[in-house]
């Protein structure tokens, strides 16, 4: 990574916002691209058990991901389960 993204992760991570939101508020605009993949899947095992769920519950999972000097960098992970009611995306530029 980046020595200028790797000193401010800390800091972006602590902020309330998604650490994509915090490293761009502590680096600007650096990363050239973005993209949030989307799937459907159960929760499985490990995931149920944190999040109280049954292992074969289904679930969407979000996985963020932005390009930085044309290296995809994982950035979020994102599990939302029927117990959501109502889902609505916005995506802003």
């Amino acid at each position: 990574m980046s020595p200028e993204l790797d000193a401010n992760l800390e800091v972006a991570a602590g902020r309330p916002a998604t650490l994509l939101a915090g490293l761009i508020q502590q680096c600007g605009q650096v990363f050239s691209s973005g993209a949030c993949e989307i799937s459907a899947a159960v929760a499985g095992e490990t995931r149920a058990k944190l999040l109280g769920l049954k292992a074969a519950d289904p679930v969407l999972l979000f996985v963020q991901l932005a390009e930085f000097e044309g290296t995809p960098v994982y950035l979020a992970k994102c599990i939302v389960t029927s117990r959501i009611g109502h889902l609505s995306l916005v995506q802003s530029g």
